[in-house]
């Protein structure tokens, strides 16, 4: 099996007719492209029939998926993609749940618990040492996202890991 990697999920159904929206970290996604979703934990592929996408969420149509139904069994599953077809969108924080957190100053600096989105600046909340700390999504403290590896790189200010710290 092809090497796979974690590109978002399905949101929502979208109207009747089978249509589905997802939250993918992705900057485009082809019709005919196959993309393949998380059932029982084993990827299975699913062709791109139309597509189309807004600010934050790409409107899918799978080819044999023709009603709501079908399109209902495919909500809040996982959406995966070869690895060599991944374009990143490098803005999109919400996949990183799980990755470690390297910093270039202090070395490992915790993993990943959550992304949490919020109107002037997305946050990632972090675990490290058993106490947590939120991360400014900017292009200044996060340096190089590696998928692959599952690795964030950063350049944490001094004095935001130790912020929430149990006395």
């Amino acid at each position: 099996m092809e090497n796979l990697i974690p590109i978002g999920t399905i949101s929502k159904i979208h109207g009747y007719k089978g249509y589905v929206k997802a939250i993918l970290n992705q900057k485009e996604i082809k019709k005919g492209e196959a993309l393949f979703i998380e059932i029982n934990k084993k990827p299975v592929p699913f062709f791109v029939d139309e597509i189309s996408t807004s600010a934050e969420e790409f409107l899918i149509k799978f080819d044999d998926i023709n009603n709501s139904e079908e399109a209902e069994e495919l909500i809040g599953l996982n959406v995966l993609i070869k690895s060599e077809q991944a374009i990143y969108n490098d803005e999109s924080y919400f996949l990183l749940e799980n990755y470690s957190v390297i910093d270039k100053n202090t070395g490992y600096a915790g993993k990943v618990i959550s992304h949490i989105p919020k109107a002037g600046q997305d946050l990632i909340q972090i675990e490290f040492n058993e106490n947590i700390y939120y991360l400014p999504c900017v292009q200044q403290i996060i340096n190089k996202i590696n998928h692959k590896d599952k690795t964030i790189f950063t350049d944490i200010p001094e004095g935001i890991i130790s912020l929430n710290e149990k006395c």
